[in-house]
């Protein structure tokens, strides 16, 4: 028989509390909650940033009503004269002795920098989790929702989470319901391994530009701003840098659609003739202009020739390719729709200008390696944070700067993938011995790179050029790198010959200190050639103010045996100079080369100390003043 319902069934749990609740409790902690309840002392200030705007009115209003003892204020963007009295507002709470929360997609932005200034801690909520949504789903269905998986709230915010669970009645329609949410305008479900945009490592101008479109998004996501403000972009720099990334967890982080494609791609979908190509690529933008937001991503940009640089024959070949895309980028912009479109490449001055020209891929972004160690330990924290120590990542991010982020990623599996062999833990050895393959090789042939590497680095020092950094760990065909500023970019030849001497003295090295020259030196020899001929024949800077046609290829046509014979000359005379500054520089260049040994790679920080103790101790022995001599007499 069935069971009499009870006459006093309890009040059913309304989800417009529950799901607000829940995602406060697990980005707080039950115990600061507490705290703040109960007004303890001593105020506290708070920000918490969420993923979107319509993220705030809720969390904003469920604060208020639960924390009555706390001062609550919401930022949108777009309401500066709102934002600054929410400001004061909080800081007149904490000067009560209140504690205060502001609540802001975009702090940096919204918040002043006086509340900011007073800040005790951030709070960052990265989206739904779908415990905490199956949490909320079982107290307002009375039923489980075991099926319900992270991927299925992809892209979905607060408001559409509170309409799905709150009209589901059962758990299996909450469950349908955020699916066909998430089916109809979310990200792919592939991009359940892209991590949101404030977890990746990203140089400051990289982060800058996507922080600034994060907010426009959000401003046309809440209609303050048409999608023309939108502005399209061309992410360029050399493979293995996180383009491809970055675009995702762009469209992962502002709750859009990515839909990825490349040139290559299109070609790929037919026969590679004119009409299959440009179908492919229709198709495309059709795909994108059906969804209600989207992010489409063009990758391998630089297939799609500049067609001034072509012949006839190209030329004809490919305009009506290349205006045909044109056309289709026009199609998207002239839509209205919330639509952003980003290309990729390699290299961008292989562009055709009317792919960037404005209104289309407008906007130059340079993703490129990190050139420092705060970038490669941001790098190598996203990728080892949590199986090395911070000391250790600290060690691999001085030997990995210059290295792109698939490398980095490389490496951190090459070297698991050695540890799980031995069946043990990560060790920072693992690592050393992959960036270093040579490390338990012959130390005197170690010690003969480091003495080339560190001969570029002192002279490039003494002459007043800054050292970014010096290396003797490989990459590419190179079997050490030393890094130094352009010092200018209109030379003289006295600062052209200053750069050929710092080329020239690591074969310098080779001669005085090491075994003598080798093979090695053969790429800082033809550089140095190729600058003293742009120099006289390019640029005018040895008495002849003609320049010389330029041949297919765009290198200058030497003019017979004179110009071979005066480049030997010049070498000869610079190379002889390269050679003296050795020998005085010795004591510098050994203690370097010492330091590379250890080190592998010194940065710009330690470069000049090392110098400088080397200038003065040489096992004891006082050493020579640098020479700092440009030769002001010699004959060019």
């Amino acid at each position: 028989m069935p069971r009499k319902q009870s006459s006093s069934t309890p009040e059913r749990i309304d989800a417009a509390s529950a799901l607000p609740l829940a995602i406060i409790e697990h980005a707080f902690g039950k115990v600061l909650l507490g705290t703040l309840a109960l007004g303890a002392s001593p105020a506290l200030a708070l920000v918490v940033k969420v993923p979107s705007e319509p993220w705030c009115e809720p969390i904003g209003r469920w604060l208020e009503q639960f924390l009555d003892r706390v001062e609550v204020q919401t930022f949108t963007s777009g309401r500066r004269a709102a934002a600054r009295a929410a400001s004061d507002s909080l800081l007149s709470a904490l000067g009560r002795g209140l504690s205060a929360i502001a609540v802001s997609a975009a702090p940096e932005s919204t918040v002043s920098q006086d509340y900011h200034a007073a800040v005790d801690r951030y709070i960052e909520i990265d989206a739904l989790q779908a415990s905490v949504v199956r949490s909320v789903i079982a107290k307002v269905t009375g039923e489980r929702a075991k099926d319900l998986k992270q991927s299925d709230l992809v892209g979905i915010n607060i408001r559409q989470a509170l309409a799905a669970i709150g009209a589901g009645g059962t758990a299996t329609n909450c469950v349908s319901r955020l699916r066909r949410i998430r089916r109809r305008k979310a990200a792919p479900a592939d991009l359940g391994t892209v991590p949101t945009l404030s977890k990746m490592p990203l140089v400051q101008p990289v982060r800058e530009w996507v922080d600034a479109l994060v907010e426009d998004i959000a401003r046309l996501d809440a209609g303050r701003i048409g999608s023309g403000s939108i502005r399209f972009a061309a992410l360029e720099g050399p493979p293995g840098t996180g383009k491809t990334m970055l675009a995702a967890a762009l469209g992962k982080s502002v709750g859009w659609r990515f839909v990825q494609t490349s040139v290559q791609d299109w070609f790929n979908a037919g026969d590679g003739h004119l009409g299959a190509v440009t179908k492919a690529c229709a198709s495309f933008i059709d795909t994108l202009l059906e969804e209600d937001r989207a992010i489409g991503f063009i990758d391998e940009l630089q297939s799609i020739p500049d067609r001034g640089r072509l012949e006839a024959r190209g030329r004809d070949w490919w305009t009506p390719v290349v205006d045909g895309i044109l056309i289709q980028i026009d199609r998207v912009r002239r839509s209205d729709k919330k639509v952003l479109l980003l290309g990729a490449c390699n290299h961008y001055n292989l562009l055709d200008p009317a792919l960037v020209r404005a209104g289309r891929l407008e906007t130059r972004i340079s993703v490129r390696p990190p050139s420092n160690v705060k970038e490669a330990t941001q790098v190598v924290r996203f990728y080892l944070a949590d199986k090395l120590s911070p000391k250790d990542i600290d060690a691999v991010a001085n030997l990995a700067v210059g290295s792109t982020p698939a490398e980095i990623e490389a490496l951190s599996h090459k070297a698991e993938a050695a540890a799980r062999r031995d069946a043990r833990n990560l060790e920072l050895k693992d690592i050393i011995d992959i960036l270093v393959p040579d490390a338990a090789g012959d130390p005197q042939q170690v010690l003969n790179l480091a003495l080339h590497e560190a001969a570029h680095a002192v002279i490039a020092h003494v002459l007043g050029t800054p050292v970014h950094s010096v290396t003797i760990i490989p990459k590419g065909a190179a079997a050490g790198t030393t890094r130094v500023a352009v010092k200018s970019q209109s030379p003289t030849a006295s600062e052209i010959e200053d750069a050929v001497v710092i080329f020239l003295a690591g074969r310098a090295a080779d001669e005085v200190l090491g075994n003598g020259a080798d093979a090695g030196a053969a790429s800082d020899l033809a550089i140095a050639s190729e600058l003293l001929i742009d120099a006289r024949e390019k640029w005018g800077l040895y008495g002849r103010l003609t320049a010389s046609k330029l041949i297919s290829g765009g290198r200058a046509e030497p003019d017979g045996p004179t110009l071979a014979v005066w480049l030997e000359q010049q070498l000869a005379r610079l190379m002889a100079r390269a050679r003296q500054m050795v020998e005085t520089n010795t004591p510098a260049v050994r203690a370097l080369a010492h330091a590379l040994v250890d080190r592998k790679t010194v940065h710009s920080e330690d470069v000049e100390a090392i110098i400088t103790a080397g200038w003065h101790i040489d096992r004891g022995n006082p050493s020579p003043k640098p020479d700092r001599s440009l030769d002001p007499d010699a004959t060019r």
